[in-house]
């Protein structure tokens, strides 16, 4: 009971932290990861560990996150589920892992696309935190694409 008060907390506090969830800004390496699974391309273990706790620290419920695995060439759903369940907390250990940092990333090869805030920091949640900032102060968010009137 105590250990999910603390996990319930923390995911509150996460979302105080990150708000909504903004794709446009995330990192370049997240960016290609979602593009590369988007084409249909099998991301490496490295790359789904990277993309999963990322997505899951930014407010990304567990759901959602398994299906950005469904046009993988080997997706398998139950799989897919016990492996996000497991890297965010929910099931097996119960440890909630946290996105790789910077310097990981380069190591497992998943540092792509590198731009110019990516040279002052070192996470890829550091940078999300500062892009999202700097949209919100630009007013560039996106705007919510209206539904059309029912007939």
């Amino acid at each position: 009971p105590v250990a999910e008060s603390i996990k319930k907390e923390y995911q509150e506090q996460m979302l105080r932290q990150f708000g909504s969830i903004e794709e446009s800004a995330f990192p370049p390496c997240m960016q290609a990861l979602i593009t590369a699974l988007t084409a249909g391309t099998n991301l490496t273990h490295a790359g789904r560990f990277a993309l999963t706790t990322f997505v899951h620290t930014v407010g990304m419920d567990v759901p959602a996150i398994a299906q950005l695995y469904a046009r993988s060439p080997d997706f398998d759903p139950e799989k897919t589920m016990y492996q996000v369940e497991h890297i965010t907390g929910r099931g097996g250990s119960g440890t909630e892992y946290t996105a790789p940092a910077c310097a990981a990333m380069r190591t497992t090869g998943l540092c792509v696309n590198r731009n110019q805030l990516c040279e002052i920091v070192n996470h890829p949640l550091s940078y999300y935190k500062i892009k999202k900032k700097d949209l919100a102060r630009r007013g560039q968010k996106k705007p919510e694409t209206p539904k059309a009137p029912s007939t």
